[in-house]
């Protein structure tokens, strides 16, 4: 359950790493829990790199295995020239880790629809301005103007929404940002009718919604990593 949108503007130097805040979690009587937080968007510790997963995760895993929820920005040892390297050796790390708590939480596998299983997950490095994909299946580095999206939301996609996401990004990061809020916030109208409070959904409906705001937003360009988190207001 998650909401992940990566973009490199069509002509300003950067991208964006979009991730929503509703977080998943089973409980020890094996029900499962919500809560609002940012751990979507994630850092490889020691360098500029953040991720946002889209799978079957345990914290503590993530954490032993250098993926942080804080950013961290040690010097890497030992060096590398190429920031794609680690991003490379570190997607199979995931697949592994997914493999595992899928395996102990039989019944919940929400891949059965998705023609390309997961685990999926966007990367984005700020030295190098670059943006990644990495499905099971694919491995894909962003030109200028390109968007990726994964998560399960992806699965119940608006038609008009995808449709505008086949076009190329906007010209700037700020332009990009308030297009992706546009389309969460028309997502969550069409397909939630409305509910924009994951909880008071939860509540009224007895359903839970598969992405939950406020946004967690991470502008990355050479030499900096900008967090935000950007509300998705009730209209009123």
């Amino acid at each position: 359950m998650t909401l992940g949108i990566g973009m490199r503007p069509s002509r300003e130097e950067g991208v964006l790493l979009i991730a929503d805040s509703l977080d998943p979690f089973f409980r020890a009587d094996h029900g499962v829990s919500f809560d609002l937080d940012g751990k979507k968007v994630c850092y490889l510790v020691g360098t500029s790199t953040a991720v946002v997963i889209s799978g079957y995760v345990d914290d503590d895993e993530l954490r032993a295995n250098g993926i942080l929820f804080e950013h961290q920005p040690l010097p890497p040892e030992p060096w590398e020239p190429d920031p794609r390297a680690r991003v490379r050796r570190v997607f199979p790390v995931i697949q592994r880790l997914d493999a595992a708590v899928r395996a102990s939480q039989p019944g919940f596998d929400r891949y059965r629809e998705m023609e390309d299983p997961g685990p999926h997950a966007l990367f984005a490095i700020a030295e190098l301005s670059l943006l990644a994909k990495f499905t099971s299946r694919t491995e894909v580095w962003a030109e200028p103007g390109d968007i990726f999206t994964i998560g399960g939301w992806t699965l119940a996609m608006p038609p008009d929404i995808g449709l505008e996401m086949q076009r190329p990004a906007p010209d700037t990061l700020a332009e990009c940002k308030a297009l992706a809020t546009d389309w969460v916030c028309g997502f969550i109208d069409q397909v939630f009718e409305g509910y924009r409070d994951p909880f008071a959904m939860m509540r009224e409906t007895r359903e839970a919604p598969c992405i939950g705001g406020p946004l967690q937003v991470l502008t990355l360009t050479p030499g900096h990593l900008t967090r935000e988190v950007i509300p998705i207001a009730q209209e009123a």
